[in-house]
């Protein structure tokens, strides 16, 4: 029951990632589907509440419910915790700065730079995909690989919905175009570099990468057009992501 909740709440507040456990081999789901909706639960923590304090103590009842988990403690009382626990019981260390990176969203303000979204990218989307790849087999050497595809995607993901994260006062400060046009350069080249890399990367671990297929289209068209990047949300159609999903899985060719 555990497991089915975990889906129902990827498949609804993280579709991209809960598609990609569709094209992964049977045995490695539950371990990703368990990372990828806790991932989810402390990514939407920091809108629980409107008021900053609330909205930090929510977040740190993650930290403190993670740390227990470590240590050995069965979370039974919580669905999302006590499905982790099961498939990671050993924990996921780097889940912790992840939380630490979330904070930030409780404060309501807007990355100063460039160089803040990259970093809080790579805190989030690059720990967990770095935390996933390691546990299907990935060796320490394809770190930069995987920390590359995860800022790819990452800022793929971000960048698409840039108007809602203006809105809500946690985009970018520099709201000029140019500054979106080249982040979405960024984090093309940051593809290119791991789809170079690749070869570092055993077949196993595989499934951890497929999370950001639809990031090419997405940062292409906010590099060509960044000023609709900023006016609207940014979309591929759905028979375009379940195409290069399906082509990336049959192929490999992340």
């Amino acid at each position: 029951m555990t497991l089915e909740h975990c889906a129902t709440l990827l498949r609804e507040g993280d579709p991209d990632r809960y598609a990609t456990l569709l094209a992964a081999p049977q045995p490695v789901r539950p371990r990703l589907l368990t990372l990828y909706a806790l991932n989810l639960q402390i990514a939407q923590a920091p809108w629980a509440s409107a008021e900053p304090l609330l909205a930090q103590m929510r977040l740190q009842w993650w930290a403190d419910r993670l740390a227990a988990t470590a240590a050995g403690g069965r979370p039974d009382d919580h669905p999302v915790l006590a499905a982790f626990s099961a498939e990671w019981p050993q924990g996921a260390p780097l889940l912790n700065d992840v939380i630490a990176a979330r904070a930030r969203d409780c404060e309501r303000e807007p990355l100063p730079d460039l160089a803040a979204l990259y970093d809080y990218i790579d805190r989030t989307s690059g720990h967990v995909m770095w935390t996933a790849a390691r546990a299907l087999g990935a060796p320490p050497e394809a770190e930069p690989v995987t920390r590359n595809r995860a800022l790819g995607a990452g800022l793929a993901s971000w960048l698409s919905v840039l108007p809602k994260l203006n809105a809500l006062s946690v985009g970018l400060a520099d709201r000029a175009p140019e500054a979106v046009a080249a982040a979405a350069a960024r984090g093309l080249a940051a593809l290119d570099a791991a789809s170079a890399g690749r070869g570092v990367i055993p077949k196993s671990a595989y499934p951890a990468y497929y999370v950001g297929f639809p990031a090419r289209p997405i940062l292409r068209r906010i590099r060509r057009d960044p000023q609709a990047a900023i006016n609207q949300v940014t979309e591929i159609a759905d028979f375009s992501r379940r195409g290069r999903l399906a082509w990336l899985a049959a192929t490999g060719r992340w």
